[in-house]
């Protein structure tokens, strides 16, 4: 749903009276979702009852969970890093420096772009039917928007930014489908739920600290070296964790 309707939020975006009320509106609306977030009641087993516990309850015993599972906990420490940072790049940082520098109408073809790749990205999934290599793919797919926010920072052609946004969308849901599909396959039923508090809280709870870090750095060194600076920390990020999940998973082959 979130992805038919984003096209007509992008178009709604155009009439505000600044592009700041943008960042104002994303910070403002995850702000409010937190709460409700931890407010959810999540179901904890143990040996023979069920009981009801709250959201905080549930990651603290998802974290005790995955202490065993070092190769989740360590893709759930990626998504926490990397996530709120591509957010702020990608809802603040990425539509300033390119409206500025190559006008609003063409952020707008690409935030329509974006939006039917994701449309795409969710067909092309169910087509495959991905089951295999999920972890690895998932940070894989995860490397497309990274590499269209250094496009955006290098002020590539229109030709190739809009390529590259269609492929961010694409890669923004495969990257989800992946990692969804891996959890819900390596983690037991009954603990799914309190494992995906914790990632859900990790990651998605920390974008407005991704926001905040990322306009301020953008007034401290601007908004194109603030693009540059956090698209290739998200590539970098994203290579090290393939050769990180490479090694753990050769190690717990042997």
């Amino acid at each position: 749903m979130g992805t038919l309707v984003s096209p007509v939020v992008y178009g709604l975006f155009l009439f505000l009276p600044s592009r700041n009320w943008i960042a104002y509106l994303a910070v403002g609306s995850t702000l409010a979702a937190v709460p409700l977030l931890f407010s959810l009641k999540a179901p904890l087993a143990d040996s023979q009852e069920q009981k009801t516990a709250s959201q905080v309850e549930a990651m603290r015993e998802g974290f005790r969970l995955l202490r065993s599972r070092k190769l989740i906990l360590a893709l759930i420490g990626f998504w926490a890093l990397s996530l709120p940072f591509q957010a702020g790049l990608a809802g603040a940082i990425q539509p300033a420096l390119i409206a500025q520098n190559l006008g609003e109408g063409t952020w707008t073809s690409m935030s329509f772009l974006t939006s039917g790749g994701y449309i795409l990205g969710s067909l092309v999934a169910i087509r495959l039917n991905l089951q295999k290599h999920l972890a690895p793919l998932s940070v894989f797919f995860f490397l497309l928007p990274s590499l269209q926010l250094l496009a955006s920072a290098s002020l590539l052609p229109h030709a190739l930014l809009f390529l590259l946004s269609f492929l961010a969308g694409m890669g923004l849901e495969l990257s989800g489908v992946c990692w969804g599909t891996y959890l819900q396959k390596s983690t037991p039923k009954e603990d799914l739920g309190k494992v995906s508090s914790l990632d859900y809280a990790a990651s998605f709870g920390l974008i407005p600290l991704g926001y905040l870090l990322t306009s301020g750095a953008a007034s401290l060194i601007g908004t194109r070296q603030t693009l540059y600076t956090g698209s290739l920390f998200l590539l970098v990020s994203g290579l090290i964790t393939l050769l990180v999940l490479s090694i753990m998973t050769d190690q717990e082959d042997q």
